[in-house]
């Protein structure tokens, strides 16, 4: 006969086992048998009424009435968490709420998990708006594509590619060596933009040094090029100088200059050259050959005539000289 009574009770409830989660252990013939809030089915058991949750947390069994939103007045946890999950509770100011390291989403409670932190649902990992784009993939929190973690992991930063606006360094995180400066995201300090825009390579500080682009080389050293070995180099028709390091204009004899490292002879660089009146030129004690691309020392030949004591006779002696870098005449040979 109790058989036969219980499968009645389960055809006309959605499930005794789910009745059973509202009921306690008292017998009943009415419903003034039960505690408040509570009836009597089949007269054997109580059970809370609809939107009443069974609490007995302080040893007093009792139908508190179940929370329908975020903030309603509680007395227990079990008011809460019946509604928004087990990650809910009655907070001291009597009023439901989610536990310390949970956060509310979607209607319920979730755990807060740290983007790269263990999940179950992808509400897990999205505890707020700065994170409504991280989801979890495989139990894991993770941003979705188009998005990078923050330092801390509790934040999915949008990328940002160089030039693009930003508030912090983090938001420039998708471009290496670089960070956020004036509002944009920019190279760091030694660093420069590739030719796409989507890279910071570093200067080179010196010829020889590695390279990708030009403009790792020519920013600190003048019209260098990067080479095609992927090192910084002086183009054609250019030359470096010590110790500058700086690739000059190769400027012959007669041709315009502003300096004199740009003037050259037998394709390198001397000291038998300068730039004077803007003109490249030997420097004095210096000429330049017929073809004007070497500098020489000057040479004078001088002839001059006396008188041989005790003779009629008009001798010619032949001088060479030829002068120093100074000016000074230096005699070579006398004839």
């Amino acid at each position: 006969m109790l058989t036969l009574l219980l499968l009645m009770l389960m055809a006309s409830h959605r499930s005794l086992a789910q009745d059973m989660k509202q009921a306690y252990r008292k017998p009943c013939g009415f419903d003034s048998d039960c505690v408040d809030n509570a009836y009597c089915v089949g007269q054997i058991y109580c059970l809370c009424k609809p939107g009443f949750v069974i609490n007995s947390e302080d040893g007093q069994l009792a139908c508190l009435q179940e929370a329908t939103h975020i903030g309603d007045a509680c007395t227990a946890d079990i008011q809460c968490s019946k509604t928004f999950g087990a990650q809910a509770q009655c907070l001291n100011n009597g009023t439901c709420g989610c536990q310390k390291d949970a956060h509310f989403m979607e209607d319920l409670c979730y755990r807060s998990v740290p983007l790269g932190g263990l999940c179950r649902v992808r509400n897990d990992c999205r505890n707020g708006p700065s994170t409504f784009q991280a989801t979890c993939i495989r139990g894991e929190c993770v941003c979705t594509f188009g998005f990078h973690s923050s330092a801390d992991g509790w934040e999915c930063i949008q990328n940002i590619l160089l030039d693009g606006p930003c508030s912090l360094d983090s938001d420039c995180f998708l471009t290496n060596n670089s960070r956020c400066m004036g509002g944009l995201c920019g190279c760091q300090v030694n660093f420069i933009s590739s030719a796409d825009n989507r890279r910071c390579l570093r200067f080179a500080e010196r010829l020889g040094e590695k390279c990708e682009e030009d403009a790792q080389c020519s920013e600190f050293i003048q019209h260098s090029t990067c080479g095609s070995t992927g090192q910084c180099e002086c183009p054609e028709y250019y030359h470096s100088v010590s110790p500058d390091g700086w690739c000059w204009e190769s400027l012959g004899l007669g041709d315009s200059c502003t300096n004199s490292r740009q003037c050259v002879v037998r394709g390198n660089v001397t000291d038998v050259t300068t730039c004077s009146n803007e003109v490249c030129e030997c420097v004095q004690g210096y000429t330049p050959n017929d073809e004007k691309t070497d500098c020489t020392l000057a040479v004078f030949i001088e002839e001059f005539c006396c008188h041989v004591r005790h003779s009629s006779n008009i001798v010619c002696t032949l001088r060479l000289a030829k002068l120093t870098r100074a000016g000074q005449e230096n005699n070579l040979t006398v004839v």
